[in-house]
């Protein structure tokens, strides 16, 4: 008996290395897909976007919301930043997927470059590929009016009347300063916890 749960034992240890190795290939992978993305704003291809709310996370250490300052892009290395708050992920339909192909093709007469300010973006979107990767994001900055394409857009216009009306038909608030970020980012946990 001792010699069947000892052999059982190690084939579980070996099955949970083998997953945690699958797991640094499938990372290693997303990370590569990222960096070489080839995604073309003038004729995208991708299987899907969803946008999100994010840089904002409650501190293991003092239990308190805060806020990551300055300019994180919403995916890094392939991956949605760590800060996502994933329940706001909000899947976008055709009418929304015309729309920020306009954005991005410069088609609204109000769509203008910003100085670079503070770069604080809490809102993106995110493109992933058909085998769900990210390939191509848009960080936005609603504080300081900029926005920034990953791969880079020869257009970097803002059009954040449109990326609003956007992200309020998505029902993802849009707080503007420090103080309405960190109460929205305790309604975001009152919720989360209330569900819990």
């Amino acid at each position: 008996m001792k010699k069947k749960i000892n052999i059982l034992l190690t084939f579980l240890l070996i099955f949970q290395l083998g997953c945690i190795d699958d797991n640094k290939h499938l990372e290693k992978k997303k990370k590569e897909i990222w960096k070489s993305s080839k995604f073309n704003w003038e004729n995208p291809k991708f299987k899907n976007a969803k946008a999100y709310y994010y840089q904002i996370y409650k501190s293991s250490v003092t239990g308190e919301i805060v806020s990551e300052k300055w300019g994180s892009n919403i995916v890094l290395d392939g991956k949605l930043n760590r800060t996502t708050w994933k329940k706001s992920e909000k899947r976008l339909n055709s009418a929304q997927l015309n729309m920020l192909n306009d954005i991005s093709q410069n088609k609204f007469e109000k769509c203008y470059n910003s100085p670079n300010l503070c770069y604080d973006p809490h809102h993106g979107i995110v493109f992933y590929d058909e085998l769900n990767f990210a390939i191509a994001s848009i960080s936005i900055c609603f504080e300081c009016s900029i926005v920034k394409y990953y791969p880079s857009n020869k257009f970097n216009g803002q059009c954040l009347d449109k990326y609003r009306e956007l992200f309020n038909e998505l029902k993802i608030e849009i707080p503007t300063t420090w103080e309405e970020i960190h109460e929205y980012g305790k309604k975001i946990y009152k919720k989360k916890e209330n569900k819990n």
